[in-house]
């Protein structure tokens, strides 16, 4: 299998299958995680060490604080076209 960078967009906490997703793929390839929306508020540690960021607005809508590296919209722009592979959920 090659090895290519892969960025997974997560809308909501409860979505089960992209976390899993993101984490089979993880094995063998670079993967990174964007958080939008209430995708926000998973707690880190169900990321399993994978690469996630969270988008800064949605962080400060929900009033919360995230160990999540923080991203505006040039950098979530930058993110989707520095993967070679973008998975919206």
């Amino acid at each position: 299998m090659v090895n290519m960078r892969i960025l997974h967009i997560v809308k909501s906490k409860y979505d089960t299958l992209a976390f899993s997703m993101a984490k089979e793929q993880a094995i063998a390839n670079d993967v990174s995680i964007l958080l939008l929306h209430d995708a926000v508020l998973i707690d880190k540690g169900k990321l399993n060490g994978l690469k996630a960021f969270a988008c800064k607005d949605d962080v400060l809508a929900r009033g919360i604080e995230t160990k999540c590296q923080q991203v505006d919209y040039l950098e979530i722009v930058n993110l989707i076209f520095s993967n070679e592979k973008v998975m919206s959920w």
